[in-house]
């Protein structure tokens, strides 16, 4: 499926998992739950969690959400990027 050997697709996915961390939704403040819900509510509200992260650690949100995007960009928020943007950055377009 993957192209990749059995042992190089589980070297692939360690590599992967060893660099993923998880963040307890707890551990978000309550201000940046409040905020992501005034912008994100409208959009999607199944989204709030990962807008309140990107605001509690004021950092880009990537999704593959074209109605998150586009919703949230309508409302100036300009640090979410989808797919196709990062991918064209990380071209060089």
């Amino acid at each position: 499926m993957s192209g990749h050997s059995p042992d190089e697709f589980e070297l692939l996915l360690r590599t992967i998992l060893k660099n993923i961390i998880l963040i307890s939704t707890e551990s978000i403040p309550k201000s940046a739950w409040a905020q992501a819900a005034t912008i994100t509510m409208d959009v999607d509200e199944f989204d709030i969690p990962f807008v309140a992260l990107g605001i509690a650690l004021d950092a880009s949100l990537w999704t593959g959400d074209k109605k998150l995007a586009k919703g949230l960009k309508s409302k100036g928020v300009n640090w979410v990027l989808h797919t196709k943007e990062i991918k064209a950055i990380a071209s060089g377009e």
